[in-house]
C-alpha cells in the first residue's frame, strides 16, 4: 500500500529532470528558428478543432508542423517541438491547455507565438480555476505573450472571449462573427 507513493517520491527529482532536459532542448531548437511562424491557440472549447481547420488552410501554401491530437502541455509541445518540427516546417501550431493559472504562460515561454487564437471561454476545470474569471485570465495570458505587433484572432460569437478582446491592448486583434471585424458567407 505504501510502495507506490514511496516509488513516486524517489522518482520525482529524476522525472523533473527529465523534463527540464526536454523543455531546454525544445526551446533551444525554436531559438535557432527566426523564421518559423508559431501561432497558438487557446480555449475552453474547439482548439483542436481550430487547428486542424487551420492546418487544412495553411498546408495549402506553406509546410506545416500542428500539434497532434490534444498534446497541449508544456511536456506535449515540447515533444511536438523536439520531435515532430522539421527544419523544413514553416509554420507551427501550437494548441495551448490549461488547468490552472499560469498554465498558458508557461507555454507561451516556450513557443513565443506571433499570432494567437481564442476560441471560446467555458466553466471548464472549475475545480482548479476557482472561478470563470480566472479562466478568462489564464486563457489571456495568450494575448498578453503577443508583441505589440502580434496578431490575435477572438471568437466574436462567444460574449466571455468579447469581454478579453476589450482588455488586448495590440494593434492587431479582431473579432470574427456576424458584424464583427472579420465574417464570412456562403460558405
Amino acid at each position: 500500500v505504501f510502495i507506490v507513493p514511496v516509488v513516486h517520491l524517489i522518482m520525482l527529482p529524476l522525472e523533473k529532470l527529465i523534463v527540464s532536459r526536454y523543455l531546454h532542448q525544445a526551446k533551444s531548437k525554436l531559438a535557432k528558428r527566426n523564421d518559423l511562424i508559431k501561432i497558438g491557440i487557446t480555449g475552453s472549447y474547439a482548439k483542436t478543432s481550430v487547428k486542424y481547420i487551420l492546418n487544412t488552410i495553411l498546408s495549402q501554401k506553406y509546410k506545416v508542423c500542428m500539434s497532434p491530437q490534444s498534446f497541449n502541455t508544456q511536456t506535449g509541445l515540447s515533444k511536438v517541438v523536439n520531435n515532430y518540427l522539421t527544419d523544413l516546417d514553416q509554420v507551427l501550431i501550437a494548441e495551448m491547455g490549461a488547468r490552472s493559472k499560469g498554465d498558458i504562460k508557461k507555454l507561451c515561454k516556450l513557443i513565443s507565438p506571433q499570432y494567437a487564437i481564442i476560441t471560446g471561454i467555458s466553466p471548464q476545470h472549475l475545480l482548479t480555476f476557482k472561478s470563470l474569471d480566472n479562466i478568462k485570465r489564464t486563457k489571456f495570458e495568450l494575448v498578453e505573450s503577443l508583441s505589440q505587433n502580434g496578431v490575435c484572432v477572438f471568437n466574436g460569437f462567444d460574449q466571455e472571449v468579447c469581454d478579453m478582446y476589450s482588455w488586448a491592448n495590440i494593434d492587431k486583434k479582431y473579432l470574427v462573427g456576424k458584424d464583427k471585424d472579420i465574417s464570412a458567407k456562403d460558405i
